[in-house]
């Protein structure tokens, strides 16, 4: 286990035995003992080893995780909390409010709105109205389940004729995976830069919870493009987006921003093998892993036809071969691939 750690070496249970015999052999006087097949001797000795082969294995697992590159789930929890990160379960649902009022308002951002439950929400940025109008609001304190219309001003207005929630707040689900997290953790050290480093715009970025991926390049002298995937409305995710960066970017910088372009695209895979009894079996398996991996690359990230034939491989020695049926468009850095269907036929079938 984690052979790839040199000091965390497997427990090799056939060395240890051969270890245990040399010892007993000295200790009991018995130089000329020979193993046998149901000793009691071999019994007791297999036993004990398994057990501490189990205790070994426990314990390079418990401290492969202290390294990012091995760290998974809750222990990755726990090792990115040391510099203050936090894997992301959800973002603050946001909903459109409209307000009328009888006479000029300015209301600021920040400006909460409240319910009897004392349910909160801030407005996301200044609006000035003077009749009717609509903005955006962002829950805070969020809980699955609960009913929430928070449509009342915490600070009562009598201009405010008044106010109505356009549509549901938002609740879209944001798991942030152990690669995601781990990408965060590495662009945490340029997060002191004031450089405007392509590490340090990007991890600023993805520190806007409801951003998946983005890719920043510089477009030309003092121009800094940011192409980003997110899951909020482009206006209020640029808008986000901007905050974030307001002080942590050079002056000289001007930001663009871009929605990245979606390339859609099939991926029809034929296969030869070995055994057919289990195709359906590795068709399945096949499509999980392209699947995934799709969802791993990064935004202007182009992949070869011999990449998709390899993950589709997987090593199974039960597949004879694999053709991929169709060209693989290239994409440019606004880009990204958005995976449609996963095909997997047999040949001659």
């Amino acid at each position: 286990m984690n052979d790839e750690l040199e000091f965390l070496k497997p427990f090799n249970i056939e060395e240890k035995r051969e270890e245990i015999i040399q010892k007993f052999r000295q200790k009991s006087g018995k130089l000329d003992y020979i193993p046998l097949i149901g000793d009691d001797y071999m019994t007791l000795i297999d036993i004990f080893l398994f057990e501490l082969s189990k205790f070994s294995e426990l314990i390079n697992h418990r401290i492969s995780q202290n390294y990012i590159n091995y760290s998974r789930g809750a222990y990755l929890d726990e090792l990115v909390a040391l510099i203050g990160l936090k894997r992301y379960e959800s973002i603050n649902p946001v909903a459109t409010v409209e307000i009328k009022t009888n006479d000029r308002v300015y209301l600021s951002k920040g400006t909460i709105l409240k319910n009897e439950q004392n349910q909160r929400a801030v407005l996301l940025y200044d609006v000035s109205v003077n009749g009717v109008a609509t903005f955006d609001v962002e829950l805070k304190d969020y809980e699955e389940g609960q009913d929430y219309s928070t449509v009342v001003l915490e600070k009562e207005n009598i201009y405010i004729d008044s106010l109505k929630i356009l549509n549901p707040y938002n609740t879209k689900k944001r798991v942030e995976s152990d690669e995601e997290l781990k990408r965060r953790f590495i662009l945490a050290l340029h997060r002191f830069s004031t450089a405007g480093s392509v590490e340090s715009y990007t991890y600023h970025c993805l520190s806007v919870a409801s951003i998946k991926k983005v890719n920043v390049y510089q477009k030309s002298a003092g121009i800094v493009k940011i192409v980003y995937q997110g899951l909020l409305d482009r206006e209020l995710q640029e808008l986000k987006l901007l905050e974030t960066l307001e002080d942590r970017r050079p002056l000289t910088d001007k930001i663009e921003f871009k929605e990245v372009e979606k390339v859609n695209i099939d991926i029809n895979l034929q296969i030869s093998l070995k055994n057919n009894t289990f195709y359906n079996d590795y068709a399945q398996a096949i499509k999980q892993n392209i699947k995934k991996f799709f969802n791993s690359l990064d935004i202007g990230e182009n992949i070869h036809s011999s990449k998709i034939i390899d993950i589709a491989y997987n090593n199974n020695e039960d597949i004879k071969s694999i053709e991929l049926l169709q060209e693989l468009p290239n994409i440019n850095q606004d880009s990204i691939y958005s995976l449609n269907n996963i095909n997997v036929s047999l040949k001659n079938a």
